[in-house]
């Protein structure tokens, strides 16, 4: 007897009275769009809440929301004060080190935003204007041009001489070309013959359809370009002027791309130091990052269109979980992210409140 009762009280102590099944689970809540925030009563809502509300009675579990700073849940998760982080947590390997995840319920790598305040100087357009069709049409205009220009000579070298013949300076054809071509028409170089003149007729209404396309065709680059980023992927930037929010997430993103971020406490910081141009670009989680640009309504804010990082969100979970416990609020997850109910909520992750 003596010694069953020595092994209950032993295995007693061993057993955390704190345990997650015995209480309430601590559920980590902050502000971030589009996956939480506080609505206008002070209360959490959001993609991520409200499904963590469907799969808490799914499972049957109880909890408190516990309001944190954006990054302090995985040292929180990690010392057991928090079992859940309920607001979409980027799941990456370097976290999984030192906390679990859940199963995914959303998409979202990461994606680089940039400032488009150079995009009107000289060399921006410049660099717009560069582009393969531009450049065949230069090819294909040039070729015309010296083609006109040798025709004119051949047609024309006998019996206008002094401007088109053998004794004349060979580039007079390339010359009467081009100021045709560009409608300028000096007249200091003119056909004489009925055959020249068909060929200048010929070669008049050649350059203006010529024109008409290469200018809709500039035009149209231009029009893009300032609709679309000059940047097309994270390479084009200098890897020690992008900007983070400092998460440790964010910094093993940083790490993966191989870049030397700039570090800053809050997404506003960050989104401040690309106004006044100490960073050129600023690296986030994609959904987070264009629920911000869209908040701040400025068109000079620009998501590159090729997202710098793939990846996935989900919950982030304590490791004193049970397996047990994991598999249910798994299991939930999947029970509700298949439900109709979920494509109605994840409505907003698209559409979050500007100013919640």
């Amino acid at each position: 007897m003596s010694l069953i009762l020595l092994l209950v009280s032993v295995f007693g102590a061993l057993v955390p009275q704190d345990a997650p099944s015995t209480r309430a689970l601590r559920v980590g809540v902050t502000h971030r769009l589009p996956y939480s925030w506080k609505d206008a009563n002070g209360a959490w809502s959001g993609p991520a809440i409200d499904l963590w509300k469907q799969v808490a009675t799914t499972a049957k579990l109880d909890y408190e929301l516990v309001a944190r700073a954006e990054d302090d849940f995985a040292p929180r998760l990690r010392d057991g004060t928090l079992d859940v982080a309920a607001c979409g947590v980027p799941i990456s390997a370097e976290l999984h080190k030192s906390i679990d995840f859940s199963v995914p319920f959303d998409s979202g790598g990461y994606s680089v935003v940039v400032h488009r305040r150079n995009a009107a100087q000289p060399l921006s357009i410049l660099r717009r204007l560069m582009t393969f069709d531009v450049l065949i049409w230069v090819t294909f205009i040039g070729a015309a041009t010296v083609g006109a220009g040798i025709v004119i000579r051949l047609v024309e070298g006998r019996r206008n001489v002094e401007h088109f013949g053998r004794k004349s300076h060979p580039i007079n054809g390339f010359w009467w070309a081009i100021t045709t071509l560009s409608t300028v028409g000096y007249g200091d170089l003119v056909p004489r013959t009925g055959v020249g003149k068909a060929v200048a007729a010929a070669w008049m209404l050649l350059s203006l359809v010529l024109v008409t396309l290469f200018t809709s065709s500039v035009v149209a680059t231009i029009t893009v370009g300032r609709l679309a980023p000059i940047l097309l992927t994270i390479s084009d930037l200098d890897p020690n002027q992008i900007g983070i929010v400092d998460r440790l997430s964010s910094r093993a993103a940083a790490r993966h791309l191989g870049i030397l971020p700039k570090a800053f406490p809050t997404v506003d910081d960050a989104f401040g130091a690309l106004a006044d141009g100490r960073v050129e670009a600023v690296l986030h989680p994609t959904n987070e990052l264009r629920a911000s640009v869209a908040a701040r309504r400025d068109p000079q804010l620009q998501v590159l269109p090729k997202e710098a990082l793939r990846g996935f969100i989900g919950f982030g979970l304590s490791k004193a979980l049970s397996a047990a416990l994991e598999d249910r609020i798994n299991a939930a997850i999947l029970d509700a992210t298949e439900s109709p109910a979920w494509v109605t909520v994840s409505q907003q992750l698209d559409h979050p409140p500007e100013d919640p």
